[in-house]
């Protein structure tokens, strides 16, 4: 990345860190390209989980398979426990709470991997009228990727 594009990719970055602080009314000390970054990498890690859900119904992306067991070829497929995704995805709910503060109620997690994980409801989008980097569908975007 040529240093033209990367001083216009931190521009955004910085734009959207601000308006993250306006939206949950963060301090105004709060660093946003610090911001940014912290949520992109809750963003890639509980997407990575949310792929591997959809692939193979387990967190860790294990797939399917044929083991041998006392002699015997036997199909083994892990799943990870919906209490254990409940409990995985309150940790991740924690981390968000402890940088977003109080208003961290506003973001929901998308588990569509098609697309990013977290956002905030297109209806919530529209009844405070808030300026967000947003998706097709109206849902704003918590932790976009402005490399591309």
């Amino acid at each position: 990345m040529n240093v033209t594009k990367r001083a216009a990719m931190y521009e955004q970055i910085e734009r959207h860190g601000e308006d993250l602080k306006t939206i949950f009314n963060l301090p105004a000390d709060t660093d946003p390209v610090k911001l940014c970054k912290k949520l992109f990498s809750i963003e890639k890690r509980i997407h990575r989980i949310m792929v591997n859900l959809c692939n193979t119904n387990n967190v860790q992306g294990i797939e399917p398979h044929y083991e041998m067991r006392n002699g015997v070829r036997s199909w083994v497929q892990i799943e990870t426990p919906e209490e254990e995704q409940d409990r995985i995805f309150a940790g991740f709910m924690a981390k968000i709470v402890k940088i977003l503060g109080d208003s961290a109620d506003l973001v929901i997690f998308n588990h569509d991997p098609r697309g990013y994980t977290l956002k905030i409801s297109d209806r919530v989008m529209k009844e405070k009228s808030l300026s967000l980097y947003s998706d097709w569908g109206g849902y704003g975007i918590i932790a976009p990727d402005f490399s591309a």
